[in-house]
């Protein structure tokens, strides 16, 4: 039904017409009869529909002032406004104002108070994880920036594109909340493009007159002040939030995060047995990493605004807990279990508070989660064998080459033009992808800025034809290279165009004189493998590690040549024989040993000797084949990967993935395995052979022989 402006006016008309007549009809003088108890009852409720209908006006008036507003285009404003922030500011309006006035009742002179200033945002929605940050000015030193670049720090493209991250500038000052989104627009400008930065602010009508708070639990005025504001902060954040995702986490702006967090918590939420927790902690610290599922988040926030005069935010949190959970017939022990039924809490911390100075003007903490642990500086990787070099001096033992192998991170002194890291190949590679990442959480402004990456083609010819003709596909640089990317934000990231394949080398190279040092975190390079077979995704992954495949390229790179070679002379001594009518002999380099009656292979080793049956000639890939004779009363399993394996692709990927699952207890079976190496099995010097260990009840199966 549609209620205009004239069928208000008649609404409240009527309403008026009938209390006066209640009025003239009971009258006040003394001798009349006493009221009609209905009467009453009905005079009441009058009073409360002229009450209602009063704020009805009152909120559709402003409702319609908004809708003007937005479609009023403010070449000023930098707000993206869309079709869902629209539905938010309607859905703010229609279910939780009326609530919001009975807590807060000086926003009946601006109902609008609750609408969102949306500073920087393009109204992202439908999205896992939530992060709320309010921020406030500070008298002292601002942790905002590095807050934000370590919860960016290693978010994935696709955990990008899943979160939302809303800083909330809980000030009234106009000058301040541009000042605050401005830095960050400039910092983070392609997570704010993308929508995953947001900055909002409330209105300036939002917050109540403070001096007339009372004093409670020995506090000052001025801490009953920043507490009442908080938990107000704390509340506006989270309607605000809670049709955004799934999962609201409520930071601060003084914290680091560490590496990881993101898939950590979606992965630990996912293990929970139950679904009856209504929080979450990943840190212990006061209300630092605290989830809670979206739509859970009104009714908390109705309770912070209910009682945001009486008590700090996180005593009100435990409060809900106890109204949830307790029951006041049983004592305190109880209590505390049913209300840890619905508070779980995740080791290790994934959130260190690293703010001295608090919001609170005047008030130093040193708090620290003594569950975070350290958190990493760098990280680990394998990496194509490489020769470095660099017109970079180091510091210390920040190496280069400690880096390359993911031992440490490199911090250089600081950079000028011309500047470089070079990683030159020994034989050309297929490099399809490389990251690099500088800075870290602990020194996030050393960063290589105007610096751009470069490769040099093995084929001299490409960079002609990529960077020279009419229409160049790339930049060319000196020195044969073609430049592929660049730093932003800190990172470089990308793919290799295929036509450039192989490359002999990579280059970094600065462009401009910088005013800090340099750090790189992060440096690993991807190299081609051919894709997975249909179906077999998860198990390409499983076995294809960041280590495997530098060991494949490592093998590649040291017997390609010679196996090319082998091969060539295969075909040419095949050729003799058929020709000659010779038969084959043995090489005369075996012929010591031959003739050596002493000669003799190494013993058993002693785990082997009790192998009364064996399985021969196993092929892998047949899974149930494989899981019975890992359960038949054999001692041994011989593993077969050549031609008893039919060494398709799909095969070989297959098996080894099925050995890597009865390695490490993935079978549903009694036993339980343990990698076990045979050195020099009566091998040759240098050679060694594998042997996975199976110990059960049953003594059944003793080993399993790679070969």
């Amino acid at each position: 039904m549609r209620l205009t402006h004239v069928k208000l006016g008649c609404l409240l008309a009527s309403v008026f017409l009938s209390l006066t007549w209640f009025t003239a009809y009971n009258g006040n003088d003394k001798g009349e009869p006493p009221y009609d108890p209905k009467m009453i009852q009905l005079y009441e409720r009058l009073l409360a529909a002229e009450s209602r209908g009063e704020l009805v006006y009152r909120e559709l008036s402003s409702l319609l002032t908004s809708l003007r507003n937005l479609t009023i285009p403010n070449n000023n404003s930098s707000t993206n406004v869309t079709e869902g922030l629209i539905k938010r500011r309607l859905g703010l309006l229609s279910s939780r104002l009326p609530n919001a006035y009975l807590y807060l009742p000086h926003l009946r002179d601006h109902a609008d108070s609750l609408n969102p200033n949306v500073v920087l945002g393009q109204g992202r929605t439908g999205v896992s994880l939530v992060l709320g940050i309010p921020t406030v000015k500070r008298q002292k030193q601002s942790y905002l920036v590095s807050t934000l670049n370590s919860l960016l720090y290693d978010l994935s493209p696709s955990e990008r594109e899943d979160t939302v991250i809303i800083v909330f500038v809980a000030e009234t000052d106009a000058g301040y909340v541009n000042t605050v989104a401005e830095l960050i627009k400039h910092n983070f400008p392609k997570d704010v493009h993308s929508g995953l930065l947001e900055v909002v602010s409330p209105s300036q009508y939002f917050y109540p007159n403070f001096r007339r708070l009372r004093e409670t639990f020995g506090d000052s005025k001025d801490r009953v002040k920043w507490r009442t504001k908080q938990n107000l902060d704390y509340s506006f954040l989270m309607l605000y939030a809670h049709e955004k995702g799934t999962y609201y986490v409520q930071l601060e702006d003084d914290i680091v995060a560490k590496p990881g967090y993101s898939q950590a918590m979606k992965t630990y939420v996912r293990s929970l047995a139950s679904d009856d927790w209504m929080l979450l902690e990943f840190s212990q610290l006061g209300f630092i990493g605290k989830m809670f599922r979206a739509r859970d988040l009104p009714m908390i926030a109705e309770f912070f605004l209910m009682f945001h005069k009486d008590k700090p935010i996180d005593w009100l949190l435990d409060h809900i807990l106890w109204v949830k959970a307790c029951n006041p017939e049983k004592d305190a022990k109880d209590c505390n279990l049913q209300k840890g039924l619905l508070k779980l809490r995740y080791k290790p911390s994934l959130f260190q508070h690293v703010g001295l100075h608090s919001s609170l003007p005047g008030k130093v903490q040193k708090l620290k989660d003594k569950d975070f642990g350290k958190a990493p500086l760098f990280a680990a990787h394998s990496n194509p064998r490489a020769e470095l070099s660099s017109s970079l001096k180091h510091y210390q033992q920040h190496t280069l080459e400690r880096a390359y192998e993911g031992q440490d991170f490199f911090w250089g002194l600081t950079p000028t033009a011309e500047d470089f890291i070079l990683l030159s190949f020994p034989q050309p590679l297929t490099v399809t992808g490389y990251l690099f990442r500088s800075g870290n959480i602990e020194i996030n402004g050393d960063k290589f800025y105007n610096t751009t990456v470069e490769v040099l083609p093995s084929d001299s010819s490409v960079s002609d034809r990529l960077v020279g003709g009419q229409s160049p596909q790339y930049e060319g640089s000196y020195g044969g290279f073609i430049v592929i990317g660049s730093f932003v934000d800190g990172m470089a990231e990308g793919q290799i165009d295929a036509q450039m394949q192989p490359i002999s080398a990579l280059r970094l190279l600065v462009h401009s004189d910088s005013d800090v040092w340099v750090l790189l975190s992060e440096d690993p390079i991807t190299m081609e493998l051919e894709p997975s077979p249909p179906g077999l995704e998860a198990e390409y992954r499983t076995i294809f590690t960041a280590g495997s495949l530098v060991f494949l390229q490592e093998l590649v790179s040291a017997f390609d040549e010679e196996v090319d070679k082998i091969l060539r002379l295969r075909i040419s001594r095949k050729t003799h024989l058929d020709l000659s009518g010779d038969l084959p002999g043995f090489c005369e380099v075996t012929a010591p040993v031959r003739s050596d009656p002493s000669w003799r292979v190494r013993p058993v080793p002693q785990r082997l000797q009790r192998r009364h049956v064996d399985v021969g000639d196993l092929a892998p890939c047949d899974t149930q084949r494989f899981i019975q004779a890992l359960s038949s009363p054999a001692q041994g399993l011989q593993v077969d990967f050549d031609d008893g394996n039919c060494p398709t692709y799909h095969n070989q990927i297959k098996g080894i993935y099925n050995v890597y699952r009865a390695v490490h207890n993935q079978f549903p079976s009694e036993f339980i395995s343990t990698l076990l190496p045979i050195t020099h099995g009566g091998l040759g010097p240098g050679q060694e052979a594998f042997c996975w260990h199976i110990s059960s009840e049953s003594k059944r199966i003793q080993s399993i022989l790679i070969v």
